[in-house]
């Protein structure tokens, strides 16, 4: 077991429409908790490194570049592990920080009103971003790249078998505080490596509604490029999907008991897949 003495960083000057810079070089974690921002204050954080961002319950914030490392490094499960912990917020936006040095980039859990652009997300042993329970979200121009999962060992024949990390660059899923996700766009994102890609993986609940995933470059090592399952009124057009060099998998695309487009995607790998054809 990993126990860390996490340290907060203060953030003084937090008002309406305000901004608050914080200073180049490296900063303990950040926390936001319970707070309201209307309009939305501004956290300047670029040339800043921080060692975690929490936001639980809070609404009105703008994060802008900066970069986020989990408060235990990749080294643990759980919240020390992720870049970002966000819960139950609202009107939050990420634009251009760089998440790097964690399990997972960052975990999102029943908020809504979220926007993640022109982030990078790099050197993760697991997950890039996770989105579960949250609808009405953004997700566009943003780069996965330089995967470093741990690969499963032994062999299950005669029982020395260890399961290794399955990464995908996004996830999402529903939760049982809110079992029906809507209202998600996920575009102009870059996902290249040692991953699977975007994929509505986990608990479907009351399944997902007016979902589109559009302009993605996906490059994979795994099968799962993308995967959107149980969405009504849902589209996976004009994405760019290949297999890694060196993978095992061809890149596949999955619309199961989806109702709307997947269409017009270019997949060399497998050009007569139906969601390959002309929309």
């Amino acid at each position: 077991m990993i126990i860390i003495a996490l340290a907060l960083a203060a953030l003084p000057g937090l008002t309406s429409g305000g901004t608050v810079t914080l200073p180049p070089g490296p900063h303990p974690m950040v926390e936001i908790r319970g707070k309201t921002f209307d309009p939305p204050v501004t956290i300047n954080a670029t040339g800043a490194v921080v060692k975690g961002l929490r936001i639980w319950d809070s609404k009105g914030i703008i994060w802008r570049g900066g970069t986020i490392h989990a408060p235990s490094g990749n080294v643990g499960h759980g919240p020390v592990a992720y870049g970002a912990d966000i819960r139950r917020a609202d009107t939050l936006t990420i634009d251009g920080a760089t998440f790097t040095n964690a399990l997972r980039g960052a975990v999102v859990a029943d908020s809504r009103n979220l926007v993640v652009r022109n982030a990078q997300f790099k050197g993760l042993q697991s997950d890039g971003l996770d989105v579960a329970g949250s609808s009405h979200v953004l997700i566009e121009n943003n780069r996965f790249t330089d995967f470093d999962p741990v690969k499963a060992t032994g062999n299950k024949a005669d029982g020395t078998w260890k399961d290794g990390d399955h990464p995908d660059a996004i996830q999402m899923w529903t939760t049982p505080t809110n079992k029906r996700v809507t209202d998600v766009v996920i575009r102009g994102n870059t996902v290249d490596g040692d991953t699977q890609g975007i994929n509505f993986f986990g608990p479907r609940g009351d399944g997902y509604a007016r979902v589109k995933i559009e302009d993605n470059d996906v490059r994979v090592a795994y099968p799962a490029a993308i995967s959107l399952g149980g969405c009504d009124d849902c589209s996976v057009r004009n994405n760019r999907i290949k297999a890694a060099p060196g993978a095992k998998f061809r890149a596949n695309v999955r619309f199961d008991e989806s109702k709307g487009k997947a269409c017009g995607n270019d997949m060399p790998g497998m050009p007569n897949h139906p969601a390959a054809r002309r929309c």
